[in-house]
């Protein structure tokens, strides 16, 4: 992230997960945030910056956090996007993801302008864990339709107590500090 972002200005961290399907729609959002005063900022790893390049080139003001990609066993060594994995991966690279939370972590801490959220993907689930002790909100974005939403809230709702308490959790709405859209409410 480059030293010239604008602290008056609220800082968004983007975080996609690295699948087509996942980071085209959250680019898509990315630019419409950019469009309202904020400095967003968006991760990915070295191999999925091509995927992030006709953002910043349509939106120069969107900043890029490019970290290694973490190493997995189990990922072929050069695998950074989900496209090039078997389905069976796929989970394999929901946990390699993990590995970033402490670079992160320790970024942040240290980060002048450090975010005031995260819009993360539904498949990061980890960075609920970022955010909290960063003391700072994070927004779940999902790709998935909103049929198919519904039907694993109504599963997880039958399956036990403790999904009982993850849908309240979901329901609950919060304030982003400093976050205005003209209009446009994130709650």
């Amino acid at each position: 992230m480059s030293s010239s972002s604008s602290s008056s200005s609220p800082h968004i961290l983007i975080f996609p997960y690295p699948a087509q399907g996942h980071m085209i729609p959250i680019l898509d959002f990315a630019h419409q945030l950019s469009l309202h005063n904020l400095t967003i900022t968006v991760l990915v790893t070295p191999k999925n910056l091509p995927i992030l390049e006709p953002l910043l080139s349509k939106n120069p003001s969107i900043q890029k956090l490019v970290l290694p990609s973490p190493g997995n066993l189990k990922i072929p060594k050069g695998i950074e996007n989900a496209k090039d994995l078997s389905p069976a991966l796929i989970p394999d690279m929901m946990i390699t993801m993990t590995k970033l939370y402490d670079p992160l972590l320790e970024r942040f801490k240290s980060e002048p302008s450090p975010p005031v959220a995260i819009i993360s993907d539904f498949f990061l689930g980890w960075t609920q864990n970022l955010a909290c002790e960063l003391k700072i909100p994070r927004i779940v974005f999902s790709t998935t339709c909103a049929m198919a939403l519904s039907i694993i809230v109504i599963c997880c709702k039958l399956a036990s107590s403790t999904a009982q308490m993850m849908i309240q959790f979901l329901s609950i709405k919060f304030q982003i500090p400093q976050l205005s859209l003209d209009g446009i409410s994130l709650a």
